[in-house]
């Protein structure tokens, strides 16, 4: 991670603490995914999800939608940062 601009990847993000960053990274190579799906300031227990129990089937699964949609262009960008 050394070689990723850190301040550049912030700037693009709106991210203000390179502290998130390298918490990102970590569970991104740890294989704990599932971590980048949790609401920004909230917790919850590994296997509940940020998505309310109460939504029908297809709302549900768009959301969930959303969610990996962002999860996967945070992905790009750190490794397209990464490449640089």
């Amino acid at each position: 991670m050394a070689n990723v601009p850190v301040n550049e990847m912030m700037k693009a993000c709106g991210i203000k603490n390179n502290t998130q960053i390298y918490q990102w990274v970590k569970w991104y190579q740890d294989g704990e995914v599932h971590r980048l799906q949790q609401p920004l300031g909230k917790q919850y227990s590994y296997g509940k999800g940020p998505f309310q129990a109460d939504l029908d089937e297809v709302t549900a699964l768009t959301l969930q939608n959303e969610v990996l949609k962002l999860q996967l262009a945070l992905l790009k960008k750190y490794i397209s940062s990464e490449r640089k």
